[in-house]
Order: C-alpha cells, then sequence, then structure tokens
C-alpha cells in the first residue's frame, strides 16, 4: 500500500526516495499553504497532485496535527477517499 513519509523530518526525509513514498511538508509534493492553529481550531490548505482542501479541524490545534493531518489526508486520497467527502468530515473530526 501507500507509504507517507514526513519530508520535513529531517531524521526520515532521505527515505522518500528510497521507499518510493509520498513524502508530505512544508515543500514536498503533499503541502499545506495558509496554516493557522488557535482557539478556532486548525485551518489550512492542502494540497496534492492538483487538488486542492480546505481543511477546518475546530477541535485540533498546533503543527503537530496540520502533520497528522496531512497524513490522513493524503492515505485516504491514495485509497480513493473523494476529496469533497474528506473536506465535509474533517470539521467533525475530533
Amino acid at each position: 500500500g501507500p507509504v507517507l513519509i514526513n519530508a520535513d523530518d529531517a531524521n526520515v526525509s532521505s527515505l522518500v526516495s528510497e521507499y518510493n513514498a509520498i513524502g508530505f511538508g512544508a515543500n514536498a509534493p503533499l503541502n499545506f499553504k495558509n496554516a493557522e492553529s488557535g482557539v478556532n481550531g486548525l485551518h489550512a490548505r492542502i494540497e496534492y497532485e492538483g487538488q486542492s482542501l480546505r481543511v477546518h479541524c475546530p477541535a485540533l490545534i498546533g503543527s503537530f496535527n496540520l502533520y497528522n493531518v496531512m497524513a490522513a489526508i493524503g492515505m485516504a486520497l491514495k485509497i480513493g477517499v473523494p476529496a469533497e467527502a474528506l473536506e465535509l468530515s474533517l470539521p467533525s473530526f475530533k
């Protein structure tokens, strides 16, 4: 199945090419734009393979959760979950 690796983590980023994995992070193929985290939760735009998802997770804060959400989105997209379904379901994620 698909392998996702945090390309922003220097300890594992070299494994992206070694395992033909999907890299996710600030400048990776699966990346984020306009990320904000605060009292209203996590907001960002996640981009991957020409798709752009608006992410709003009111119950999550912190950059570590942004990376968790990116990994979950990447895996979901690779197994065929439509981007629209992810956008609709993420606001209820806790």
